[in-house]
């Protein structure tokens, strides 16, 4: 995943690749934590942060598709 957040960026797909890794990172986190602070932290930077990424790459790739 590193590799493709990395090429997609250079390609122009995205536009952060740093808040991407980020992402990537807080993913990582929660898949193997039980933790409901570390959760809701998490859950709270995708609203703030990830959300608008995650917008991004959808509204570019929606054209593609249909």
């Amino acid at each position: 995943p590193r590799d493709s957040i990395k090429t997609n960026f250079q390609n122009g797909y995205i536009t952060d690749g740093v808040l991407w890794l980020q992402a990537l990172e807080d993913r990582n986190i929660t898949v193997h934590t039980y933790n409901e602070v570390i959760a809701l932290e998490v859950y709270n930077t995708i609203k703030s942060k990830y959300f608008n990424i995650l917008k991004e790459l959808y509204d570019f790739l929606l054209p593609l598709v249909q």
